[in-house]
């Protein structure tokens, strides 16, 4: 995919388009030094990256919103959506653990000339809701871990009003069958522009069922290791 033919899949404005390109030009400097993706996925990142991030803002009201993205990463989606929604006054919370990433995530943002972008360096277990302005409106996450385990990341941001947008791959099914044995929840999904077997979850109204350890983030420590595992972007 060109650029070209993402800004005409997502419908962006030249504007935005603009700030994407800089964010192109600094992370492909910056991959070739730090291990932000698989670097095996570098030619084909406006489709893999990119429009993979940019589908989820067709699923956020256009209005003011808080942001919070999990494990942001190389700035997919966090970065990508602070671009598109800087203009609908979304504000972004990034949280990153990894100092390399924090500070790439930093620096994109400020080559960007965004001013919606805020960069927590932290656990996403340690990070306390009163860091954030204000409460999640959305809370996003791209391959992070699997959807059972970010509900469990994403309970102390919950609040009534908060929607989770997930995209997920060729398990999200799977995922969604076992996150519903823990948590009760209203699901929308949505189709993938990326990939047919891959799917956009739209969650809200979350409430843990009682006595499921895997859905108590008290008692996330007894979840299997592999929950919190980043799998390769």
């Amino acid at each position: 995919m060109t650029p070209e033919e993402f800004q005409k899949a997502v419908s962006l404005n030249d504007d935005v388009m603009a700030k994407l390109l800089k964010f192109d030009a600094f992370f492909l400097e910056t991959a070739a030094i730090h291990n932000l993706v698989a670097r095996s996925t570098l030619p084909d990142r406006w489709s893999r990256h990119y429009l993979d991030s940019a589908q989820l803002a067709a699923l956020i009201p256009q209005g003011p919103n808080s942001i919070l993205d999990l494990g942001s990463g190389a700035g997919f989606p966090g970065l990508i959506l602070a671009a598109i929604g800087e203009e609908f006054g979304w504000q972004l919370e990034l949280v990153e653990s990894t100092g390399k990433k924090a500070l790439f995530l930093r620096e994109a943002a400020s080559i960007m000339g965004l001013q919606n972008v805020n960069v927590h360096q932290s656990r996403i277990e340690t990070l306390s809701p009163k860091a954030l302005k204000k409460s999640a409106d959305i809370i996003t996450a791209r391959a992070l871990a699997n959807l059972n385990a970010l509900l469990t990341l994403s309970a102390p941001f919950l609040s009534p009003h908060t929607h989770c947008v997930f995209p997920k791959g060729e398990r999200g099914g799977e995922e969604l069958t076992i996150a519903q044995e823990h948590w009760h929840m209203n699901v929308r999904e949505f189709p993938s522009m990326t990939s047919d077997a891959s799917v956009l979850f739209v969650i809200d109204d979350v409430t843990q069922k009682p006595d499921t350890g895997l859905g108590d983030p008290a008692k996330k420590q007894n979840a299997p290791a592999k929950q919190s595992v980043r799998p390769t972007q």
